[in-house]
């Protein structure tokens, strides 16, 4: 019993600094070598007890990228590497799709100013850095296309 509590201890301690998918916290925890079973067992009890969510953390995640100027093509590739379920990921990107549009325009505007490219060498540099970003092409058309222009469609 001295072992579980040491191990949700440590648990808790990561968790205290900020979310953590149950992947991850649960390397973290081998990394500490602690027997898998135990570690199994910490981490059901604190998914009960509310205190670790996949769900919590992957909302943090995505507004976190979002504010660095990140796109959902890559938040969605970065949370695969923390093994997040991908009907999650589906639900939580999605739901913020009204925004990814905003987010492009706000991260072209910041690069390259607020005037819209003409030439096609220069809207060219603006889709690579908005795709490289992780914006999907939705977003970048609306992104490298005047506002007033988005109303005619």
């Amino acid at each position: 019993m001295e072992l579980l509590q040491t191990i949700r201890d440590h648990a808790l301690n990561f968790l205290s600094i900020r979310e953590h998918a149950r992947a991850e916290l649960r390397q973290k925890l081998l990394s500490k070598k602690f027997p898998l079973d135990g570690i199994e067992q910490v981490l059901m009890q604190l998914q009960a007890d509310d205190l670790l969510s996949d769900a919590r953390f992957t909302e943090s995640f995505i507004r976190s990228r979002r504010n660095k100027g990140w796109g959902p093509v890559r938040i969605r590739y970065e949370l695969q590497q923390h093994q997040i379920a991908e009907d999650l990921l589906n639900e939580l990107l999605d739901s913020h799709d009204e925004q990814w549009t905003e987010a492009a325009r706000r991260v072209r505007q910041k690069k390259f100013g607020t005037a819209i490219a003409t030439d096609m060498k220069q809207k060219a540099k603006q889709i690579r850095f908005l795709q490289y970003r992780g914006f999907n092409t939705t977003h970048i058309k609306h992104a490298i296309t005047d506002p007033s222009e988005d109303d005619d469609e």
